[in-house]
């Protein structure tokens, strides 16, 4: 969990926990610039398997118009990846520690 307050998180913010929680998960991240999203997953090293998962990690305020499902619906299908919508939420310590004590 990041030690920054979620009320001044900033988009770099939750990209970087969305990069964290994928890495522990196994996958190898990297930028998705290149493929109009914020991330992309390798299950392997990226130069024997190809990416197959696009993420579009949401903005802080939670934003995401239709345009923007549009556009990245489009984009996967074009590049033959499977989009992942990531959204941060802060756990609240009550529930932290709940999960710890089970």
């Amino acid at each position: 969990m990041s030690s920054i307050s979620p009320i001044n998180r900033t988009i770099s913010d939750h990209i970087s926990i969305t990069r964290t929680h994928f890495t522990n998960k196994g996958y190898r991240v990297h930028s998705g610039l290149q493929f109009g999203c914020e991330l992309v997953l390798y299950a392997d090293e990226p130069g024997r398997v190809h990416s197959d998962f696009c993420v579009h990690v949401v903005p802080p305020d939670g934003s995401m118009d239709w345009r923007m499902i549009q556009t990245l619906t489009r984009l996967v299908v074009s590049t033959g990846k499977t989009l992942i919508v990531a959204h941060v939420k802060e756990v609240s310590k009550d529930t932290a520690k709940d999960k710890t004590t089970e």
